[in-house]
């Protein structure tokens, strides 16, 4: 049984895709990696077949067009056999037992928990010298708590502490998903070449359907500093309030948030 499907899109990525897998097929649970090559020019296409060759947990998928990240993980959520969903980009890497840990807030407690996530490190170093201290700060929140607390942290931090971190990372790779509940009807990923921020706006339509949250400030998620990753070359902030705007409604705390 497959427990998590990983999901990573790749463009010309072969400088750094190596460690990224090293670290994935490291987690110790049954999963299975699914790379999504995303009309690579270089040598990502070669280092996959390597490590399909080698280990039979990892598949290798090719986009007939260039069609950007938020897309290509769309495509890989139809295709995935796993209980459960994660998403690493390319250039990021793991810390050891992020996904083991995730699980067992998962399946932790009363609470049935379809989203479980954790902090990340930024910016990562090139390799972990230590160990990430595990599920510190676990708290949990059951479907109203998401609705008053988690889904409003999401849109945005309120103006007296607009400048300080948010409560909870943006990235969707941060976070490990229930396959059926992305898998309803609505919830996609959108194009990051339409809408900037992609992954909060994912994040908050799957939450916003959860049964129940947990979360860990054990920062398991090495993100690295990439300037030409798509968020760097695909920026509408407008179109990112105005979609924050349509979320907020005419709920007034909401706004604020969304305007910050």
């Amino acid at each position: 049984m497959v427990e998590v499907s990983v999901i990573i899109p790749a463009f010309n990525a072969e400088k750094t895709l190596g460690r990224c897998l090293d670290s994935v097929l490291s987690q110790a649970l049954e999963l299975e990696v699914i790379v999504i090559d995303d009309c690579s020019t270089d040598g990502t296409v070669a280092l996959c077949k390597r490590y399909v060759d080698r280990d039979e947990r990892v598949r290798l998928l090719r986009n007939s067009q260039n069609i950007g990240q938020g897309l290509s993980r769309n495509r890989g959520i139809e295709v995935a056999f796993g209980t459960f969903l994660a998403f690493v980009d390319a250039d990021d890497y793991l810390a050891p037992h992020m996904y083991e840990d995730l699980l067992s807030l998962m399946r932790a407690g009363n609470l049935h928990i379809d989203v479980a996530g954790c902090a990340l490190l930024y910016p990562a170093p090139n390799a972990l010298r230590e160990g990430v201290p595990r599920l510190e700060g676990i708290r949990y929140y059951d479907r109203a708590q998401i609705h008053d607390e988690v889904l409003p942290a999401l849109m945005g931090n309120p103006p007296e502490t607009a400048a300080k971190p948010r409560a909870f990372p943006i990235s969707s790779c941060t976070y490990l998903f229930r396959t059926s509940l992305v898998r309803q009807p609505g919830i996609a990923f959108l194009s990051e070449r339409l809408v900037y921020s992609e992954d909060l706006f994912f994040d908050y339509d799957v939450m916003r359907h959860a049964a129940g949250f947990a979360f860990t400030v054990s920062p398991y998620y090495c993100y690295t500093v990439n300037a030409g990753s798509t968020v760097h070359r695909y920026l509408d902030p407008t179109t990112k309030i105005e979609r924050l705007y349509a979320l907020a409604g005419t709920d007034e705390k909401l706004l604020q948030r969304a305007s910050l």
